[in-house]
């Protein structure tokens, strides 16, 4: 049987971004992180306690790396995978883009 690093996925590829996304915030120690389209559709997040699809619109419709909202800073990242222009917004510091690429560009070329 082939030992499988991951213990919790998702076939669905929603599920499987909110999944890689949890897993994310808990290892680079995030207070919340969401991924938007560059319009602020949200196609995933982590985090309690705060409305990922308002802060994912809020960073996606910036044209700054980072900005103040309900004290916290957000940190916005563009990031196009797979010819596909989205957006990385984090609470607290900004997520290291080693992390990121990879397992997001598996998950959407499915």
């Amino acid at each position: 049987m082939k030992n499988e690093r991951r213990r919790r996925r998702s076939e669905l590829a929603h599920e499987a971004i909110t999944l890689f996304l949890e897993s994310l915030r808990e290892k680079a120690g995030l207070r919340a992180v969401a991924l938007t389209t560059r319009d602020g559709l949200l196609l995933g997040g982590a985090g309690t306690e705060v409305d990922l699809e308002w802060m994912g619109a809020l960073g996606a419709s910036s044209a700054r790396s980072t900005l103040k909202w309900e004290g916290t800073t957000l940190h916005v990242q563009p990031l196009a995978l797979n010819d596909v222009e989205l957006c990385v917004t984090s609470a607290g510091q900004a997520v290291p883009r080693a992390l990121l690429q990879g397992g997001l560009s598996r998950i959407l070329a499915t």
